[in-house]
Order: C-alpha cells, then sequence, then structure tokens
C-alpha cells in the first residue's frame, strides 16, 4: 500500500545511522513497493536511501551510489520537486 512504501523509506533513513542493514533492507522494500505501485516520488526517495547506506557501508561503491542518486534526480525534474531535487544534491 501507499502507506507501508512510506513506512519503509522512513524505517530506512531511521536506520542509516545505527544499522546500515537494515537501512538497506528497508530502502530495498520501498523501492520495490514504489515500483509496483508506480509511485515514483516514494521510489526517487528509496533510491536515495539506498544510494546513502551503499555510500556509507563501502565508499569504494561510490559508483553504484551515483547512479541510484542519479535515477533519483531524475524522477525528482519530472515531479518538479525543487526541495527534493535539492535534497538529492
Amino acid at each position: 500500500s501507499k502507506q507501508l512504501v512510506k513506512i519503509y523509506n522512513s524505517l530506512s533513513k531511521t536506520y542509516a545511522s545505527n544499522s546500515k542493514v537494515l537501512a538497506y533492507k528497508y530502502a530495498a522494500e520501498a523501492l520495490n513497493l514504489a515500483e509496483e505501485l508506480n509511485n515514483q516520488e516514494q521510489k526517487a526517495l528509496a533510491l536515495l536511501n539506498r544510494g546513502a547506506v551503499q555510500y556509507q557501508v563501502n565508499s569504494l561503491e561510490f559508483h553504484t551510489a551515483v547512479k541510484d542518486f542519479e535515477k533519483a534526480l531524475s524522477i525528482f525534474r519530472k515531479l518538479k520537486d525543487q526541495s527534493s531535487i535539492a535534497s538529492a544534491y
């Protein structure tokens, strides 16, 4: 449901500082559900969350995180979401 994808994204952000495994898990769950629901805003947020975790876990995987950030930024631009565009940088 739409609420569940928001909850997953929220949990991913919450766990980002103390449990990278859970943060990544919830970002991936949010991404999958957002894609199923075709919820572009939540998909972009999930990509940002996943990218942030990927970078924090292994900065050598920077290129993978950047790809997620770029995908999120592209979605935010299509949605004309200026606030989220700024947060993606």
